[in-house]
C-alpha cells in the first residue's frame, strides 16, 4: 500500500488515499512500459508520469469513472495520451483505491475482466 495525501469528491476534504496496486497491475505497468521503450527510449518515463496523473486523478475523484463491473464495484479510467486504461475498486466505506489492471486500448478488455474476479 502507498498513501497519497489527495482531496477526493466525496467532501472535498484533504484525507490520506491508500493506493493498492495488485501484482498483475504491476507487471501490466512493466509491459507497458517496455513496449513503449521499444517505441522511443524517453516514453517510457512519460507513460510513468501520465499514470501518476491519471491515478491522482482518480484518487481526486473515484466515482466519477464508469463501471466495468457493478457487482465487483469495478471502474476504469481512460488515460488518453498512452491510450491506457486503468482498472480500479474504490470500496466507498474505506478510504483505499484498489488497483487491478493497467492495459493499453489496443489489447482486448475481455481478456482481463475474467482474472479480476480472482483480484
Amino acid at each position: 500500500s502507498h498513501p497519497i495525501r489527495a482531496s477526493h469528491a466525496k467532501g472535498q476534504r484533504c484525507c490520506f488515499m491508500n493506493v493498492f496496486f495488485s501484482s498483475s497491475s504491476l507487471d501490466d505497468q512493466v509491459r507497458e512500459a517496455n513496449f513503449w521503450k521499444t517505441q522511443e527510449v524517453t516514453l517510457a518515463a512519460e507513460f510513468f508520469i501520465e499514470l501518476e496523473i491519471s491515478i491522482a486523478s482518480i484518487i481526486k475523484s473515484p466515482l466519477a469513472f464508469p463501471f466495468v463491473n457493478t457487482e465487483w464495484n469495478i471502474r476504469r479510467m481512460l488515460e488518453r495520451r498512452f491510450n491506457t486504461w486503468i482498472v480500479y475498486r474504490f470500496p466507498e466505506n474505506l478510504d483505499e483505491i484498489q488497483i487491478l489492471r493497467i492495459y493499453n486500448a489496443r489489447m482486448r478488455p475481455e481478456d482481463f475482466l475474467d482474472t479480476l474476479k480472482m483480484l
